[in-house]
């Protein structure tokens, strides 16, 4: 597919021990489509008459997102978020289609948009669970390699060549 823009911002704040704020901030290209350029009826039939393959390109979608999270203790947090802070529509999917009954002045084009802003609210709570292994050595044609640097446990693996 041919998207030629893509990007997204992400900024994170950590503001004290209880509170962080995150932004993010994604922009794309609109993707080629090939639309209906004219339209004709025969037989009863709405025939659509097509542009060259790929020839438009849909437009760009971009949206700007929001997240406020209070951690109540070292394993419990409550996150506020916004999808979509500026309800921008982007665009899903083009589609020609007709509306209420038939005749050829009655075919259109639509556009599909997904979502609006979209808010959560999320609490979380974390189990903390001691590690099955701290330690894993890789054993590479004889050669150990020390993947983790805390001495516990130990597992050897062997990598097939």
């Amino acid at each position: 597919y041919d998207r030629p823009h893509n990007l997204k911002l992400f900024v994170n704040w950590e503001m004290n021990r209880h509170w962080s704020l995150s932004s993010t901030f994604s922009y794309a290209s609109g993707m080629n489509l090939t639309l209906p350029i004219g339209k004709y009826e025969s037989e009863h039939v709405l025939v659509y008459i097509y542009s060259a393959r790929n020839g438009y390109r849909a437009p760009a979608f971009h949206q700007l997102d929001f997240s406020a999270t209070w951690r109540i203790r070292q394993d419990r947090s409550l996150s506020l978020s916004i999808i979509n802070a500026y309800s921008r529509k982007n665009v899903f999917s083009i589609y020609a289609g007709r509306q209420g009954h038939f005749s050829v002045g009655n075919g259109r084009i639509y556009k599909l948009y997904l979502y609006g802003i979209v808010p959560s609210l999320t609490y979380s709570s974390i189990q903390q669970t001691e590690p099955l292994m701290h330690s894993v050595i890789l054993r590479i044609s004889g050669k150990e390699k020390n993947l983790h640097g805390a001495p516990a446990l130990q597992q050897n693996l062997t990598v097939a060549q």
